[in-house]
């Protein structure tokens, strides 16, 4: 092999292990459709862009954190509950308040509080 960098060292061959979870992922990844936030109806996964408007913070009855988003398109607003063991819910604190995201979710009707949304990626 040829040298690199003059060390007198072979270069050491590298672990593309990790890329096959990957390409696996991609490839078993499935489309949702574009949908207006507006549009969505109970039980349907889309994608959707939707700016966010707000980010509640709080403490449940049981001590457990929580964040409350709320994100709206030209017609709607509509919130995203992320609770204490939902995994985007720290990630949310970096989410930037009125900066339009790119959504996957599930839209789900929760009794008295309307159709909420199921954030699965963003």
């Amino acid at each position: 092999m040829p040298n690199h960098g003059g060390s007198g060292r072979e270069p050491r061959s590298l672990d593309h292990s990790h890329l096959k979870v990957v390409a696996t992922m991609v490839e078993t990844e499935t489309r949702a459709e574009v949908v207006k936030l507006s549009n969505l109806t109970d039980g349907q996964e889309a994608e959707c862009f939707a700016i966010l408007l707000k980010k509640d913070r709080g403490i449940s009855k049981k001590n457990e954190a929580f964040v409350k988003c709320f994100f709206r398109d030209k017609l709607v607003v509509r919130e995203a509950p992320l609770w204490f063991n939902d995994p985007l819910r720290e990630r949310s604190e970096t989410w930037t308040v009125f900066t339009a995201y790119r959504l996957h979710v599930r839209a789900e009707i929760k009794g008295d509080f309307g159709l909420q949304l199921k954030i699965l990626a963003i």
